[in-house]
């Protein structure tokens, strides 16, 4: 009956499969992990979020680690420090080559500019805390994804405004450039 219903009157947004025998000593329980499985998206978007951003931290890694200096940058830097107190961005890593602070920060574009304009808003006020704290200038880069098309509306303006923030902006494939500077 419910079935029926669903397919007379929700036949257009919702597709209803053949319908197949299910074992459980709940029904009620079932019929929620069902559910969780195939109509919980905050799980699945934050994962594929995570997987492009920890994509490009992974690439991070091991360009730094193949050019021998993973191991002495910092990771993980709290900006609070910088900022005020419960800023909760970290960024990924950075070093401190003759009195300046290079910080590198995996910004992934595909899909969701806004982790840009976080990064784009909060340098001023990390540039100006790095000078008050630790009297140094500091550059920071953001690095993207490599297949990222530059033409594309919402791209190029993260890109802009990372620019306009006076971002550096690296892709991933110019991370052994990169990391090759860092060891030397």
């Amino acid at each position: 009956r419910v079935l029926h219903l669903l397919r007379d009157s929700f036949s257009n947004t919702v597709q209803c499969s053949a319908p197949k025998g299910c074992l459980a000593e709940s029904p009620a329980q079932e019929l929620e992990r069902l559910a969780k499985m195939y109509l919980d998206t905050t799980r699945r978007a934050a994962s594929r979020e995570n997987a492009g951003r920890g994509a490009i931290v992974a690439k991070m890694r091991r360009a730094f680690d193949e050019a021998g200096v993973w191991q002495a940058m910092h990771k993980r830097i709290a900006m609070a420090k910088y900022t005020r107190g419960g800023d909760p961005l970290k960024l990924d890593c950075g070093y401190r080559p003759n009195g300046a602070i290079k910080f590198f920060q995996a910004v992934p574009l595909a899909g969701d500019i806004d982790a840009a304009k976080v990064l784009a808003f909060s340098y001023p006020q990390i540039r100006e805390g790095v000078a008050r704290v630790e009297r140094a200038k500091t550059e920071l880069t953001a690095i993207i994804e490599d297949d990222l098309d530059r033409k594309d509306e919402e791209v190029a303006f993260a890109l802009e405004t990372l620019q306009r923030s006076e971002i550096a902006v690296a892709a991933t494939s110019e991370l052994g450039r990169l990391a090759e500077v860092a060891r030397r």
